[in-house]
């Protein structure tokens, strides 16, 4: 997706979330909740936006190693997948290993070098630290069904090793967070619906780029004959 279809995807989204029947009305009426409750418990509003690519990203062209040997090993790895050195933008951290981002992700290293990015790396669906002699040895450390796409997009969100759970860690966290009287979801999808905010007890409200989502079954001039 280029720069100009997520803004047409944005714009369409933001378009739908105004123009959806009643929508707008209870998002001012979320606003307002959320101020009340805030200004009770909290000095402040965070929230969290999950920009889920399902797996359409490979994180080793993200964060490159950018300098001597290093550089030459991901090189040599990558083979005509890597990127030039010279297209390589610098990362202010303290490691042994030099890194940077493509400098088509300019922004992300003005983020990160002041202080208002992390990256978290080396983490997945894992059930245990393990060496690569353990992972090739013990088939019960690798996660189930690794080299199944859609599996490995399901655990990711779910944050269990269990394929059978339906609920996300994103939702979980909803259950902990929601209000026992609430009366509005606490998360709003503009990807449809989606393991990552379902949760046991709360439920998020789920829309896309063409508005809300809608039963076809409930569709009364939908000719089922």
């Amino acid at each position: 997706m280029n720069k100009r279809q997520f803004l047409k995807a944005s714009l369409a989204s933001i378009g739908a979330l105004t123009t959806s029947s009643g929508l707008a009305g209870q998002l001012q009426i979320v606003n307002s909740m959320a101020e009340v409750n805030s200004a009770q418990r909290f000095g402040d509003h965070k929230a969290m936006v999950c920009i889920f690519l399902y797996g359409g990203h490979d994180s080793f062209n993200l964060v490159v190693p950018s300098t001597g040997n290093d550089y030459q090993d991901y090189a040599r790895t990558r083979q005509s997948l890597a990127y030039q050195q010279e297209d390589l933008v610098g990362l202010n951290q303290t490691d042994t290993m030099d890194l940077g981002f493509h400098r088509n992700a300019s922004a992300l290293q003005q983020l990160f070098n002041s202080g208002r990015a992390s990256i978290v790396s080396n983490m997945g669906p894992m059930l245990a630290p393990a060496t690569k002699s353990e992972l090739l040895s013990n088939s019960q450390l690798k996660p189930p069904q690794l080299f199944s796409h859609n599996d490995q997009q399901s655990l990711w969100q779910s944050g269990l090793m269990d394929t059978n759970n339906t609920s996300g860690w994103g939702g979980r966290m909803a259950d902990l967070l929601m209000d026992a009287n609430q009366r509005l979801p606490l998360s709003f999808s503009l990807g449809g619906t989606n393991q990552f905010q379902s949760g046991r007890i709360a439920q998020h409200y789920s829309m896309n780029s063409e508005g809300v989502e809608q039963f076809g079954g409930l569709n009364p001039t939908y000719d089922w004959n």
